[in-house]
């Protein structure tokens, strides 16, 4: 699954087009490749995985993935972002 991608005005890439054929990335878009697995479309960029104990210094309520394409289409998450800034995250300590 081929997920053609343009960005908007406010930076972010939206969705223009989709297709299960290979489609052709014009000026300003990027392509983005998706797999079927078990009845759904997985992109690579389903979840974040963090160190264990570490938690965002603010709520993820609003916050978008900061995304990686890559020349085949494959994705990689690189961090969130909440109104354009990165969250960060801070380890929380913990005792046995």
């Amino acid at each position: 699954v081929y997920v053609l991608l343009e960005e908007s005005t406010t930076g972010l890439a939206v969705p223009v087009q989709a297709s299960t054929s290979v489609l052709r990335a014009g000026k300003g878009q990027r392509l983005l490749r998706g797999h079927v697995d078990r009845g759904r479309i997985a992109y690579g960029i389903e979840a974040l995985f963090i160190g264990r104990g570490a938690a965002p210094e603010t709520s993820l309520a609003g916050a978008v993935a900061r995304v990686q394409l890559h020349p085949d289409g494959s994705a990689s998450v690189l961090g969130l972002l909440k109104d354009g800034k990165p969250i960060t995250f801070r380890s929380r300590n913990r005792s046995l």
